[in-house]
Parts: structure tokens; sequence; C-alpha cells
């Protein structure tokens, strides 16, 4: 797990940085049921069983250790391995804060869940101002997934091309929020919740999460870093994106 960082404890800021073609091959067997484990607390008294484990975090994998990912590309990371979790990142264990602010996220794949981000072992991981572009999963949530126990905070993002319900959690999505986002153009829904005992998938349109979200072409451009720029007139563009100033702050407070 983690194949270009693995991390278990403490707190960890990466700023600025490129996170790019790294591979996370499976076989660690990362127990997420007895994640706390790791740190002593509140032990469940069974060992690590590998074959029900999690291969999480292709590029990164935070296991009961903070994270602040402000800033950052993470493109073309892949995670395999049966259970294969978190394309680009896997985050596993609650009690610790998780951020990723103003993050560029295309093009990551994972063997199961999470193409782009996985929620695992009760992490409550914060999304803002993030783009998610074409990052898939083969069997749910080619954006972000959260498993049973896990939930995400989504604000000013945008996701497109996720397969398999762009972001699924499983069983329980109470503490879910996602707001402020522009959906479009994924395959086979924007939401899902799954049940685990039936196997079905609930399939919800960004609109219908939040009346603050939006489905709508983003129109994205290229420009001088990229193939992600917001179509804008006064760079000379013939329109303006949908997803300019149409989230909750003004760029200047959000650090952008």
């Amino acid at each position: 797990s983690g194949g270009a960082l693995y991390a278990v404890g403490g707190n960890v800021t990466l700023s600025k940085t490129l996170v790019y073609g790294n591979k996370a091959l499976g076989a660690s067997g990362v127990n997420t049921a007895a994640i706390f484990d790791f740190v002593g607390k509140f032990g469940v008294g069974k060992s690590i069983d590998k074959s029900t484990g999690t291969d999480g975090g292709g590029g990164l994998f935070f296991a009961v250790a903070g994270a602040n990912i402000v800033d950052c590309t993470l493109s073309n990371n892949t995670v395999e391995g049966v259970n294969g979790a978190g394309g680009a990142i896997a985050f596993a264990g609650g009690f610790v804060k998780h951020l990723v602010s103003n993050c560029l996220i295309t093009d990551n794949c994972a063997s199961k869940y999470g193409g782009g981000i996985a929620s695992l072992g009760y992490a409550t991981p914060q999304v803002k101002n993030c783009t998610f572009v074409n990052n898939t999963a083969n069997t749910l949530g080619g954006s972000i997934f959260c498993d049973w126990s896990a939930r995400v905070t989504v604000t000013n993002s945008i996701f497109t091309q996720g397969n398999n319900r762009s972001i699924a959690s499983d069983d329980f999505d109470q503490g879910t929020r996602i707001t402020s986002s522009l959906f479009y153009d994924n395959p086979q829904g924007d939401y899902g919740l799954r049940d685990s005992v039936t196997g079905k998938v609930s399939r919800v349109a960004g609109t219908a999460l939040s009346p603050t979200n939006q489905v709508a072409d983003p129109l994205f451009v290229k420009g001088p870093l990229g193939s992600f720029y917001l179509s804008q007139t006064a760079a000379g563009q013939s329109k303006n994106s949908p997803a300019v100033d149409a989230g909750d702050a003004l760029a200047k407070d959000v650090g952008l």
C-alpha cells in the first residue's frame, strides 16, 4: 500500500507536489476493521487477516496519520490487489484530520474502490476546491469511495468522467456532505449508496444531493499548465464555465 508514500501515525503536509505514475501492487493486507491496533486504541483482539484486508493508496496511504494535501496534482496512479482502494489516495482511521484542498486528481484507477480517493476505517476527509477527471474504479466510486464506517465532506469541487458512481458509499452515508460542486459526464451516475447485503446501488444525480450542486459541462480549456482551466470570457474564451464564481466562498478567502 502507498505506491509513493505510506504513513502510519503522525501528520504529513504535502504542498505544490506532483504525485504521478505510482502503483501499489497489493497483498499488503491492511485490515481497516482492525485499524486501531496500529496505535493500541480499542484493540479488537484479533490478528490482521490479509484475505480481508485492503490494498490501498496507489499514490498515498495514510493509516491513522493526519494529512494536509494542498495545491497538488495526483495523476496516473494505480492500486491493484483483490481489495484495491484509493487509486490516488487512501485514508484509514478516525480521530485524525485529513484535508485535500485545491488539488487536481486525474486518470487514477483502483482495482475495486475509489479511483481517486478511498475513505476507510472511520476516516472523515474534507475535500475542497478540487477537480476530479477520468478516475476509475472497477467496482464502485470512480472519484471517491467511503466504506460503511467512513464519510467525506466535499465542497466547491468538480467531478467528471468518474465511473461506477463518481462518488459512492457503502451501507451508511448520513455523515457525507457534498455541496457547491459540479457533476458532468459520469457514465454510471454521480452518486450511489450500496446495500452490501443485496448488492444494489442507488443512482442519484448531483443536484439531488444539494440544491447548491450543478450538473453541467465545466467547459475545460487548455492553458500553460494543463488542460483543466475553466473557460472565461475575460481570458478570451467564448463563454464562461458554469463553475466560475459558483462556489460558496471567494477565491481569495480559500487561498486560490
